[in-house]
């Protein structure tokens, strides 16, 4: 199967080939972006992370006050 070009002469169907090209790259963010996401993205999980790991330890910590709150009575 033959690939679909232009009507036209050389000149525009290199034309064609390189908006195509451009247009293919245009999707795809600079490495910038990408690592300034996946920075985001990392911080994300960690701040996720040690915010489960604050909460067990409070957990805990009310539980053994609460246990010698009981204890007191």
């Amino acid at each position: 199967m033959e690939k679909h070009s232009p009507p036209g002469g050389a000149a525009l169907q290199a034309r064609y080939a390189a908006t195509l090209a451009h247009a293919h790259a245009d999707r795809r963010p600079p490495a910038w972006q990408r690592a300034v996401l996946l920075l985001f993205l990392a911080l994300l999980v960690y701040h996720a992370l040690v915010g489960r790991q604050q909460l067990g330890e409070l957990r805990h910590s009310l539980a053994e006050l609460l246990h010698l709150e009981e204890d007191e009575e």
